[in-house]
């Protein structure tokens, strides 16, 4: 239930903070 939400949490963060640095030219 909470286990879910927390895990789609972090994936969104973990994701934009991969997205963040990888996005260099």
């Amino acid at each position: 239930m909470y286990g879910k939400e927390a895990s789609n949490r972090k994936q969104e963060i973990d994701r934009q903070h991969y997205t963040i640095p990888n996005q260099r030219p």
